[in-house]
């Protein structure tokens, strides 16, 4: 808006207070206009935000706007705008003096499209660390959106979170949800976190909802929830919409967008700053400086969602050139493989206890269980090669330069042998499931065919056999949750063969499920069969005793 006429009272040349000397208009909200200006004293540049154009602001104007002067004032941060001065002009006009940031707004850039994982991580990790700092001084900013994000190429910090005009200071020391105080709901539709739409609860994750948002259309140049159905699995849209438009990203930030999008806020990671400055390349602009500011040491971060993110990205460094690997090989490097990173302690589902029902050799047993964790998705290529560079194996025949595809690190991996699936286990920490475990998760107390009941639901259990077979490759972990999950929260069950541990088994290993591309078997839990070698559609996933 460089340029502008400014309104009627308020024109070029005007000097405010003695001091402030207005250059041109550029920018205007509901709250007001903001200029350029030159503050005399110090012949210093700087923003003049004026409530209500002028002389018109009405009293709850007024009050909004001092509010956000003095919440301002509370706040230090290098991705936070800064407040120099607040006041009233002789003529009645209140005014807000702020930094000056040159540059542009995320809402312009997007407009150019998405931007590439890493600096969108950069970005988002700035944004979220002057969120935290904020929460850390009491304060929500309640309006996070790409146009409160400007981005400034003439500053070390890129970043700068603007406009805290529907801020608000509250205690958030307590466990009990704090209220607004007003009924009507404040902010921007479609960026308003569902509880405080429908309660007025507020709360710092409030705020994170915001930030999934954004984070979102950084990756995706669009709003994961534009043009849903409200009637929709929205989580399972967005994942899609996400992995469709950023095959780039890694898994562990695409799980942390969506933790954020979580309606529930309980689920939502409680300092996304930390998660997100974990998954930065050292190498990235202000990694440094946004790591050690939202608290982050050597490790990843947890949240309440299960999210795990990673330290360094697993992708990071090349692989050594594939080449056959004989048993005794095989052998050695899973003897001397070093430890698991963080990043494939994937979410892992508490499965209660149970009497489970199995048919083996056309004889029925049954097999009382104790409770245990599953891993709620298979193991993946990206899983995988995090284990390959930790010495366990060698790369998959199948991947070029000794990696896997950007498009297969969210896949499940398979042409893993059964044994060569159980030393990956016992890296991780963990252990095949058995035979009994498996179905007792996957079909339930009620033995059901399919993970989600016994008939086969055309909305939700289609694309398991149309959409990845057009991609000649499983479809990325989680693409039909939670509408394809079992009643105990497993995910992607019919997907891949699943390798199992039945020790009774004479002959082979056996495999339970089916497959995407197995069109000879039609999927089901009740499918059972055994293998005694790697195939293309067999995977597995890990357990864990309770």
């Amino acid at each position: 808006m460089s340029g502008e006429t400014p309104p009627r009272g308020v024109r070029a040349g005007v000097v405010l207070a003695g001091r402030y000397s207005i250059v041109e208009a550029i920018g205007a909200g509901g709250m007001g206009t903001v200029y350029r200006a030159v503050q005399l004293g110090l012949s210093r540049d700087v923003a003049v935000k004026l409530v209500g154009n002028g002389r018109s602001a009405t009293a709850e104007q007024a009050a909004r706007f001092e509010r956000e002067a003095r919440l301002l004032a509370r706040l230090s941060h290098p991705a936070i705008v800064t407040v120099f001065d607040f006041g009233r002009a002789d003529d009645g006009t209140l005014f807000l003096v702020l930094e000056l940031v040159r540059g542009e707004s995320l809402e312009s850039r997007l407009r150019r499209g998405r931007l590439p994982w890493t600096e969108a991580v950069d970005t988002g990790a700035q944004v979220a660390a002057a969120l935290q700092a904020a929460h850390d001084a009491g304060v929500l900013h309640r309006d996070l959106k790409p146009s409160n994000v400007m981005l400034s190429a003439a500053t070390a910090t890129r970043v700068k979170l603007i406009d805290f005009g529907l801020a608000r200071l509250a205690d958030f020391s307590g466990d009990t949800p704090v209220t607004a105080s007003s009924s009507a709901v404040m902010g921007t539709p479609g960026y308003i976190a569902p509880e405080y739409a429908w309660t007025g609860a507020v709360s710092p994750q409030m705020d994170h909802y915001a930030l999934g948002l954004v984070l979102f259309e950084l990756l995706a140049a669009q709003h994961p929830f534009a043009a849903v159905d409200p009637r929709a699995d929205r989580l399972a849209l967005a994942r899609q919409r996400l992995v469709t438009a950023a095959p780039d990203a890694p898994p562990a930030l695409v799980e942390l967008v969506l933790a954020l999008l979580s309606p529930d806020p309980a689920q939502r990671p409680p300092r996304p700053a930390a998660a997100l400055a974990a998954l930065l390349p050292s190498s990235t602009t202000a990694a440094g400086a946004v790591a050690e500011r939202a608290g982050v040491g050597a490790g990843a971060v947890s949240g309440k969602g299960g999210v795990t993110a990673l330290v360094d990205d697993v992708f990071a460094s090349a692989a050594p050139t594939p080449r056959p690997t004989p048993s005794s090989t095989r052998r050695r490097l899973q003897a001397t493989a070093g430890p698991p990173p963080e990043a494939v302690a994937r979410p892992m589902v508490d499965v209660p206890g149970g009497l489970v029902r199995l048919v083996v050799d056309q004889r029925l047993h049954e097999v009382r269980l104790r409770p245990f964790a599953l891993d709620k998705h298979p193991v993946t290529h990206g899983d995988w090669y995090a284990f390959v560079q930790a010495g366990g194996a060698e790369p998959l025949p199948s991947w070029r330069g000794g990696r896997p595809a950007r498009a297969d690190v969210a896949c499940p991996v398979t042409m893993v042998r059964f044994d060569d699936a159980a030393a990956y286990a016992k890296w991780a920490g963990r252990r095949l499931p058995t035979e009994a475990e498996w179905v007792w998760a996957a079909a339930g107390p009620d033995g059901w065919t399919y993970p989600w009941g016994d008939g086969w639901q055309t909305g939700s259990s289609d694309p398991l056999w149309t959409e990845p077979l057009e991609r000649r490759r499983p479809g990325p972990i989680g693409l039909y949750t939670p509408a394809g999950d079992s009643v105990h929260g497993v995910s992607d069950l019919l997907s891949v063969w699943e390798w199992v541990s039945a020790p009774y088994q004479t002959r082979g290993a056996v495999v339970r499920g089916g497959a995407w591309r197995d069109r000879s078997v039609p999927p089901s839990l009740d499918n059972r069969s055994w293998e005694d070698a790697a195939c293309a559609d067999i995977g597995f996933r890990c357990a864990r005793s309770g």
